[in-house]
């Protein structure tokens, strides 16, 4: 979601201790690259696997090495889905404040998209009301501006 940000490109904050949920599609498409052992199960999901509480593919300079394949969550991360929330901004990323409407409502819809991803993959569960509703509150936080 914030990918084009250079200041993104160079915190990698969120690739520290990552606990990054993998879809189907980023463990294939991973793997196509020739990646092997990058993943674990964990919660009853497959989780990108820590190095001394770095994500396997957080380069020695900071980079996601495999930053064009990245998994689906990494990509519209720091929207995140909380099971009791719903659809959040995790103030653990320090540019969690400055995410602009378009990005937001662009990361709403991509969200939306990794979590039909879980419910296809692991028979998760989303509860689409919440996912609605804290969506729509999020929103319109842009126009309170």
């Amino acid at each position: 979601m914030l990918e084009n940000n250079a200041f993104c490109m160079k915190c990698s904050r969120c690739c520290y201790n990552t606990e990054m949920i993998l879809t189907r599609q980023d463990i294939e498409r991973i793997e196509k690259r020739g990646y092997k052992g990058f993943y674990k199960k964990s919660g009853g999901f497959y989780r990108l696997v820590n190095i001394n509480g770095r994500c396997i593919f957080l380069g020695e300079d900071g980079k996601c090495t495999i930053y064009n394949d990245k998994p689906l969550g990494c990509g519209v991360y720091p929207l995140i889905y909380n099971e009791e929330k719903g659809v959040i901004i995790d103030d653990y990323c320090p540019l969690s404040r400055e995410i602009d409407c378009l990005e937001l409502i662009r990361g709403i819809s991509e969200l939306r998209s990794v979590l039909k991803e879980l419910e296809n993959t692991y028979n998760y569960r989303v509860d689409w009301r919440l996912f609605e509703k804290s969506s729509i509150k999020l929103i319109e936080r842009c126009f309170k501006k």
